[in-house]
């Protein structure tokens, strides 16, 4: 099969909407959309201005991943390299409490930036007057880092602000993003943009959540969306509230609630075809993946916020040593294996099921032969593990073949209560 540009991945429903094909196309031929139908962004092709010089699919995270060995510091299938894992937290109790879980990231990147390890960096924050869209800008302040802290459990692309940085007099940047951001970010070829990344930045992912789940949610508490001020999925606390502000109301409910990642947010209703399909956790090529620390001996005690820390450069690691002197973070090793049972499920859903679940789902056969085609997996799975993902992929081929748009305007708590005891499938 001879295939020309990236078209046939978002044909395919896979394409993760990073934006980074949009970015690296030299003849400009293709463009970030929103697709309706799923809530996500996709890649477009002008297949007029197409060369089909193939960069594009050098770019895509589904055709790139890899966890090989690289023979740098330890190495698990599941994580790739790495050198050292910690649980931590701020210092600082203000960002530690109305962070996502612990905030690392932000006292990390604050210190970056006011000890000129960088000149900015690029994190995501929610649109002021449409919040339920959230993008990627540079942040070159301490003040502009708090206003993108904690999490945003929607699509993000970055091919605005890469061209932006491309044009930029900037000479070194921190990046944050998921993995399938860092995978895609760490593929481009341009020296205009790639040689001012010093640090890329990952936060652990289990999966993402479509625009269309929070229409859905301002369907549920009667929101009208031009009177949507501001969405906070996490903070206050750990592991937090997610919190819905209009110019009349606010909208706050417990993290677990089934109004947040209990069940609408998690719910594979809501949850792009990309995410069920990915197969890397913590951004293999990253510095540095932070995620919360989901083990009982924290969570038992602790209400505020911890991380759970996966260092993959010894950079970082030097870094985070003169910031635990500086007393701005609490720093204690951790066992990789902890660092894994904490979120156990998520490393099952993509180092194990992720192969067998792409095999069933309803794309060409030819095409699948080219999704990653460079991983190494663990294809240990017994018969009820394969019963279990095979009943779950009929319901995702079933959300593909009606379309997420059509299926939730006729949602009611039972059909998404019925989806999420078939999350439990994936366990």
């Amino acid at each position: 099969m001879d295939i020309k540009n990236i078209q046939i991945v978002a044909d395919s429903l896979l394409c993760t909407g990073c934006g980074i094909c949009s970015v690296i196309c030299p003849h400009e031929a293709i463009q970030m959309k929103k697709d309706e139908t799923f809530g996500v962004y996709k890649s477009v092709v002008n297949l007029e201005k197409c060369k089909g010089c193939k960069l594009c699919l050098n770019s895509c995270p589904p055709l790139t991943w890899s966890n090989e060995d690289r023979k740098n510091g330890r190495y698990n299938i599941y994580v790739e390299n790495f050198f050292k894992v910690f649980s931590g937290y701020s210092l600082d109790e203000k960002i530690r409490f109305n962070a996502a879980s612990g905030g690392f990231i932000t006292t990390l990147l604050i210190y970056l930036l006011k000890n000129s390890y960088v000149e900015g960096v690029i994190i995501t924050k929610r649109s002021n007057k449409y919040p339920i869209y959230s993008f990627p800008f540079i942040a070159k302040s301490k003040k502009e880092i708090l206003e993108g802290m904690g999490s945003k459990y929607a699509p993000v692309k970055f091919d605005e602000v890469l061209k932006e940085l491309r044009e930029s007099d900037l000479s070194n940047i921190a990046v944050v993003g998921l993995p399938c951001h860092i995978e895609a970010i760490s593929n481009i070829k341009d020296k205009r943009i790639i040689k001012k990344i010093k640090f890329k930045i990952c936060i652990l992912c289990g999966q993402n959540t479509n625009f269309l789940a929070y229409e859905y949610l301002m369907k549920i508490f009667d929101l009208k969306k031009l009177n949507l001020v501001a969405i906070k999925n996490r903070g206050y606390g750990w592991p937090g509230f997610m919190e819905l502000k209009t110019t009349d109301k606010i909208i706050k409910v417990p993290y677990t609630s089934n109004y947040s990642m209990g069940m609408i947010l998690s719910s594979p209703l809501f949850t792009p075809f990309a995410c069920h399909m990915c197969v890397d956790p913590v951004g293999f090529k990253a510095d540095i993946t932070c995620g919360d620390a989901w083990l009982k001996k924290y969570t038992n005690n602790d209400k505020i916020g911890r991380n759970l820390v996966l260092v993959k450069s010894t950079k970082i690691l030097e870094i985070l040593n003169e910031m635990k002197n500086k007393h701005l973070i609490s720093l204690h090793e951790e066992t990789l294996e902890n660092f894994l049972k904490a979120n156990e499920n998520v490393f099952i859903n993509k180092l194990k099921y992720a192969p067998l679940k792409l095999k069933l789902f309803s794309i060409n056969k030819k095409i699948k032969k080219i999704f990653f085609s460079k991983m190494r997996f663990d294809d240990n799975i017994n018969l009820l593990e394969f019963i279990k993902i095979y009943i779950f992929m009929i319901h995702i081929n079933f959300i593909k073949r009606i379309g997420t748009k059509k299926i939730y305007k006729f949602l009611n708590f039972l059909i998404l209560f019925y989806f999420k005891a078939l999350n439990l499938l994936k366990k």
